[in-house]
């Protein structure tokens, strides 16, 4: 059977690794085939990278707004932006960015360690730098860096945003993914036409979800676990009202968009 390719966009820190691998479980089990880019290419892909994907292929990955637009409103493609409460992707970038020890820990995340130590910041601190821009560079490779920000996070949510309006992308908000799963999933697959029970949905969360395999809460934070949460509304312990209002003046419009305020 010949069913649509499916494209999943995220947002950083939105959930990729929890809401890819379960697509993933489920549309192999339908034929589908994971298309993935060339390393050299990153989260560019060739320009005809989605142009050329056939039916029963799958992929997901940040892809930008840009690069999924020449097909986007193509009724032959199914696509998937997933996004998260941008005030909380500020709280959980920063801690994955200053806590996490794998084997494959970058420079860029040496480089932004080694200026908290410089500048003496805890985590809320700089993550209020972060959101007001005060002060939040660090050197690398010869170049001045400018870590993520309010308004580099509208420049790559608002296009998608604007795009399911027009119904050329059905927008996952990782929220509902986590505090309804099951229901969220299959909401996915009926969008894709796929012919999938909840049955089949509860496997696939337990098989790829941690929390769920484990036991374990949102908000109960383990090592290995790439340091993240999972939970919602981080962003209250740690945003002074400053940084509440540079949020408010930058991305007020697709806050209210997308049901966070």
């Amino acid at each position: 059977m010949k069913n649509p390719p499916v494209i999943l966009s995220t947002s950083i820190n939105s959930g990729t690794t929890l809401l890819g691998p379960i697509l993933e479980y489920l549309l192999d089990r339908q034929g589908y085939y994971h298309k993935r880019m060339l390393p050299t290419h990153r989260v560019t892909p060739h320009p005809n990278f989605f142009r050329d994907m056939e039916p029963n292929e799958f992929t997901f990955q940040h892809y930008p707004h840009a690069t999924v637009k020449p097909i986007l409103g193509n009724p032959f493609y199914k696509v998937l932006f997933l996004i998260r409460d941008p005030r909380d992707i500020m709280v959980s970038h920063h801690k994955y960015q200053c806590t996490y020890t794998g084997p494959d820990m970058t420079d860029y995340m040496k480089a932004y360690r080694a200026f908290l130590e410089s500048e003496g910041l805890d985590h809320k601190a700089a993550i209020n730098r972060l959101v007001t821009r005060k002060g939040f560079t660090f050197e690398m490779w010869g170049k001045t860096w400018y870590p993520v920000s309010p308004s580099s996070l509208a420049e790559v949510i608002t296009p998608w945003v604007q795009e399911a309006k027009k119904g050329g992308c059905r927008i996952i908000r990782f929220e509902d993914l986590t505090s309804d799963m099951f229901n969220t999933v299959k909401n996915i697959t009926d969008y894709i036409g796929l012919p999938v029970s909840m049955e089949e949905v509860e496997t696939a969360c337990y098989a790829r979800d941690v929390f769920l395999r484990e036991g374990r809460k949102r908000g109960e934070e383990k090592e290995g676990s790439f340091y993240r949460s999972g939970a919602s509304r981080q962003w209250e312990k740690y945003l002074t009202d400053e940084a509440i209002a540079v949020f408010n003046s930058v991305m007020g419009d697709v806050l209210k968009d997308l049901g966070y305020v």
